[in-house]
């Protein structure tokens, strides 16, 4: 099967539309007073679920570019679930706030692709490296069971 590659603004647009979807189906499930979203299986009963990573590993798109970008966000939303067991709607909500930013700065000059990763690059390495003077070591796993 051949694939097709496409280096338009076009193809970039259409990949956040399908972000901007994905992330309009999760986000209001964000927090303790988060709604819930129906999800229908045709066949089966509907499951209702607040959980970020279940809606998203259930949303699929007619567009393969905003399919695409339904399977960025999905992919971190899984990889937080994963490694932090919860967060994923937060995942998703901070997410679709750096692509929107980024593509914002890239839309009329997609030469600033580089200059722009750089910058996400280094914001990242300042976040760990003031969370790594802020945690604080686990040391003593209570038993529960004798509480």
């Amino acid at each position: 099967m051949s694939k097709e590659i496409s280096f338009s603004n076009e193809a970039r647009q259409k990949i956040k539309a399908g972000i901007d979807k994905a992330f309009q189906a999760v986000a209001p499930t964000l927090g303790a007073v988060g709604m819930s979203a129906l999800i229908d299986y045709e066949g089966l009963d509907p499951i209702v679920s607040d959980d970020g990573v279940t809606i998203l590993k259930n949303l699929e798109f007619k567009d393969k570019y905003e399919n695409l970008g339904l399977k960025m966000l999905r992919k971190g939303a899984i990889r937080t679930s994963v490694e932090g067991g919860d967060g994923t709607a937060t995942t998703t909500v901070l997410t679709h706030a750096l692509i929107t930013e980024a593509f914002k700065e890239i839309a009329n000059d997609s030469s600033r692709i580089q200059e722009v990763k750089g910058r996400l690059d280094s914001g990242l390495r300042q976040v760990l490296q003031e969370l790594s003077k802020i945690k604080r070591e686990v040391t003593k796993i209570w038993n529960i069971s004798s509480c």
